[in-house]
């Protein structure tokens, strides 16, 4: 039996999907956007900024870069280059793997550039 399931992107679009289940809702919304210029450009900008890319830098504690100011946070500033950039990889790869949990085929492509 079918239900009706609003699904709320992240660039505030809004849709009604007519789905079995919210898995098939969110399938149906997503290939429906497949050929949104918006959205590819946001999922695969791998620059630092206004990409997806941008939400992995940050651990437990907040943002791991401070784009206004260009510099890490002063919890990362007593750390070498190579411990700094190992931390935030692990950081990067970590937030991509369980963003992309249930495809993880893409969070390698966002592991493989950090």
């Amino acid at each position: 039996m079918s239900h009706l399931y609003v699904v709320y992107a992240l660039d505030s679009k809004i849709s009604v999907v007519e789905a079995e289940s919210k898995a098939e809702a969110l399938d149906t919304f997503a290939m429906d956007q497949i050929d949104d210029e918006n959205l590819n450009y946001f999922i695969k900008d791998f620059s630092f900024g206004d990409g997806l890319l941008t939400q992995f830098y940050h651990d437990d504690q907040g943002y791991l870069f401070d784009i206004d100011q260009n510099e890490v946070p002063e919890r990362l500033q007593q750390l070498n280059e190579q411990e700094k950039d190992d931390y935030i990889d692990s950081w990067i790869e970590s937030n991509a793997r369980q963003f992309w949990n249930d495809e993880p085929q893409f969070a390698l492509e966002y592991e493989s550039i950090s």
